[in-house]
């Protein structure tokens, strides 16, 4: 069954999800509930996970946490950074030439993909004079 509803919740829920940076759904709710006290956390992991499914947002499955939507439905990469735990957006355009290799010279056709590096984000790597290279 398919909800292509466009309720109040999910709309208050989508804009939650612009004023933050990478949320999980906890943190979309903690947001919502500052100024929405009736709206219930099961409401809020619904519909994220129904906007996903739908293809309005993004998704950053994580191994080690929980997962983070991301408002940008649009294929891309991200970093995640191992000292704030910060996760950033790095799009594919940087990475279309080994992408297209992959489907021209070993046979593939992509029709998705979930890639998440992990390092330091250049605000840590400034503020901790990290040096340390990749392993």
């Amino acid at each position: 069954m398919s909800d292509n509803r466009n309720t109040l919740q999910r709309s208050l829920i989508l804009a939650s999800l612009k004023r933050l940076d990478h949320p999980t759904a906890e943190e979309v709710y903690n947001n919502l509930i500052k100024d929405y006290p009736n709206i219930s956390k099961a409401t809020v992991y619904r519909n994220l996970n129904l906007l996903y499914r739908q293809g309005a947002i993004g998704k950053v499955m994580m191994s080690d946490s929980a997962d983070h939507f991301d408002v940008t439905a649009e294929p891309h990469f991200h970093v995640r950074c191992r000292k704030c735990g910060g996760l950033f957006d790095m799009y594919k355009d940087r990475f279309k030439a080994y992408l297209d290799s992959i489907c021209e010279h070993e046979g593939f056709t992509i029709e998705e993909y979930d890639i998440l590096f992990k390092g330091i984000c250049p605000k840590c790597k400034k503020e901790n004079k990290y040096k340390e290279k990749i392993k």
